[in-house]
C-alpha cells in the first residue's frame, strides 16, 4: 500500500535519526462519527492513523498497531510532553488530536494539511533533523514522496548532523 505524503515525512524523519528512534503506529477509535470496532478491519489512511516517533525506551509503553481511545492517546503525549520527552506525533487529519502544548517547544512541519508535529527541544538529535526536512519541505515540496526521501538520505550535510 502506497504511503501517504505525511507517512513519508515521519518515515524520513526516522531513518535520519536512525537507532535509537522508533515510529509507533495506532489507530484512534473515536476518530469522526464511526467507531473502529474490528482490528482484522481493511484500513484506510482516513479512519485515524496516526504515527508517533521517539526514542524506543521514552515510548515503549505506548502499544503499537493497535485500537487506542482518543483519551487515552492525551494522556500518554501529555506524560512524555511533561517528562520532557522529544516526539513527533503526525496523522492525517489537521492537528493531530487537538493537542496543545507551548508553543516555544513546537514545530509544524509544512505538509497539505500542517498535520505533523515535533515537540520537544529543537537543539536535540530529533529536533535537528525535524527542523531539517522541515526546511527542505518548505522550500521545495510540501509532500514528501520517494525522490524527496533518497536526496535528503543521501545530502551530506544532513549525514553530518545526524552521524555526529
Amino acid at each position: 500500500m502506497k504511503k501517504e505524503p505525511w507517512e513519508n515525512t515521519i518515515t524520513l524523519i526516522s531513518l535520519l535519526a536512525g537507532i535509537p528512534y522508533i515510529i509507533k503506529k495506532i489507530y484512534v477509535k473515536d476518530y469522526g462519527s464511526a467507531e473502529i470496532i474490528s482490528s482484522n478491519r481493511e484500513w484506510t489512511s482516513d479512519n485515524g492513523e496516526a504515527l508517533i516517533l521517539g526514542k524506543e525506551e521514552d515510548i515503549l509503553s505506548i502499544p503499537n498497531n493497535s485500537i487506542v481511545e482518543i483519551g487515552n492517546i492525551r494522556k500518554m503525549l501529555q506524560q512524555l510532553y511533561q517528562e520532557n520527552k522529544s516526539f513527533v506525533i503526525g496523522n492525517n487529519f489537521y492537528y493531530p488530536f487537538g493537542i496543545e502544548f507551548e508553543n516555544n517547544k513546537r514545530l509544524e512541519v509544512p505538509t497539505s494539511l500542517n498535520n505533523i508535529i515535533y515537540y520537544g527541544n529543537r537543539k536535540d538529535l530529533l529536533g535537528v533533523v525535524t527542523k531539517e526536512v522541515y526546511n527542505y519541505v518548505l522550500f521545495n515540496n510540501l509532500d514528501i514522496n520517494e525522490e524527496d526521501k533518497e536526496y535528503l538520505i543521501s545530502k551530506k550535510k544532513i549525514k553530518k548532523i545526524c552521524h555526529y
